[in-house]
Formats: C-alpha cells, sequence, structure tokens
C-alpha cells in the first residue's frame, strides 16, 4: 500500500468514433476499445460523449476489459434529438473519477447504428 498519494503523471485524452449497433450487454459483438491503461495504471476522470448525427432514443454503454474480457461498466442513455441550427446535436458527459490498473481497456458500444465521438480523459500514474 503507498505511503503518499498518487496522482497521474502524465495527463491522457483518447478518443474514438463508435458507429456500428450492439444490443448485447456482455462485452461481445461491436465493442470498440478506447482507452487502455498504462503499465503504472490509469486514471479515468470522465467520459464524453458527442452525437455528431440526429439520434433516437437509446444507449451508450461503457465497458472495462482486463485479460481479454469486457463486463458492463456503465449505461447512459441516449435521447432523441434532431440537430438543426438552434439544438445541439446529443452530448453527455459521464464522471467517473476511477483508477484502473495497468492494461485494463475501456470500451464503448452504441445499441443503434449511430455516430458518437467518444473522448476518454484521465492519466498515467
Amino acid at each position: 500500500m503507498a505511503t503518499q498519494p498518487q496522482f497521474a503523471t502524465a495527463p491522457r485524452i483518447e478518443r474514438a468514433l463508435v458507429t456500428t449497433a450492439e444490443a448485447a450487454l456482455d462485452g461481445s459483438g461491436n465493442v470498440v476499445s478506447v482507452f487502455t491503461a498504462g503499465s503504472q495504471g490509469s486514471y479515468i476522470s470522465n467520459i464524453v460523449i458527442k452525437a455528431i448525427q440526429n439520434t433516437t432514443a437509446g444507449m451508450i454503454r461503457i465497458f472495462t476489459s482486463q485479460s481479454g474480457s469486457y463486463r458492463l461498466l456503465e449505461e447512459v442513455s441516449v435521447t432523441a434529438i434532431t440537430k438543426s441550427a438552434t439544438v445541439k446535436a446529443f452530448s453527455s458527459t459521464l464522471n467517473l473519477n476511477l483508477p484502473i490498473p495497468s492494461g485494463t481497456s475501456i470500451g464503448v458500444s452504441t445499441e443503434k447504428t449511430e455516430s458518437f465521438v467518444i473522448t476518454v480523459q484521465g492519466g498515467n500514474y
């Protein structure tokens, strides 16, 4: 156990485009890897989900993977939005404040065939 507090020493921002529908909750199928922890582990402060098209009601699913098997961490409800000059596309921020061990990956899937940019913000220890 550490005797001193640990802080992320190298900030990281990782992005991925998620477009292929996947309804499974078990981590099988179309899960896009967005972030993999560094050799000393990492810290995930938040995940930003931004649609780049109109959306229908659905779900974004966040998974973690250790040893190659994804497990569901969180679900974010997507609302139906028709973007325009006065209406912003769907956006949501998931505040995690989550330390993850070395080699752990964060993966994301979308329930509908809609395009989302997923941004994971954090750092390496």
